[in-house]
């Protein structure tokens, strides 16, 4: 063989190794850029997950802020009736007070309506042993009552039932008020 055969044939080798360095360059540039373009995709699938994840949380944590805000409110609210209502049962009571401080005034009058609240009383709380608790200066007129109530309490609650109902009716002066001052509270009948 011959210095040009020799040549030729090295130039030939070295075009395939060249030409197999190619291919190889070409492969690996085609993997890469496959692996690059599955990774981006994977990172641009996951961002959008957690970006889907975050924008869910903040929609929770917004409406979690309005249901907090309107529970607020409605608590405002109902404080607000409450005043308004406390406010208006005082005024209630005032007016009452002044309203029954003539009434007491007429005895008969006045024992009627105890009469009556000693019924309603014993109606309500449906007991057969009740004290009554009353102003010292109201005994006497709570007594009478008591007398002319047991009876009426008996009659509504067979006309009303049909059942005999019994009541053991006792008086207490652990109010001491003069005369002329009314006191309102809730009624005052004990078991």
């Amino acid at each position: 063989m011959n210095e040009d055969d020799k040549n030729k044939r090295i130039a030939q080798m070295c075009n395939f190794i060249i030409q197999e360095a190619k291919e190889k360059v070409n492969e690996i540039k085609l993997k890469t850029d496959n692996d690059f373009a599955l990774e981006k995709q994977m990172m641009v699938h996951n961002a959008k997950l957690k970006m889907q994840q975050d924008f869910k949380q903040m929609e929770k944590d917004i409406e979690t802020q309005k249901r907090i805000v309107k529970a607020k409110a409605e608590g405002s609210n109902r404080v607000k009736l409450m005043n308004e209502r406390e406010l208006l049962i005082q005024s209630v009571k005032d007016e009452a007070i002044v309203a029954l401080l003539p009434a007491t005034s007429d005895k008969k009058k006045y024992q009627e309506v105890l009469k009556q609240l000693i019924i309603q009383g014993l109606v309500k709380i449906n007991e057969s042993n009740v004290q009554i608790l009353c102003r010292e200066c109201d005994v006497p007129l709570v007594k009478s009552a008591m007398i002319e109530a047991s009876p009426g309490y008996i009659k509504l609650i067979k006309e009303a039932t049909g059942a005999t109902a019994t009541c053991n009716l006792t008086v207490s002066t652990a109010i001491n008020s003069s005369n002329n001052s009314i006191s309102c509270s809730y009624p005052n009948l004990y078991t």
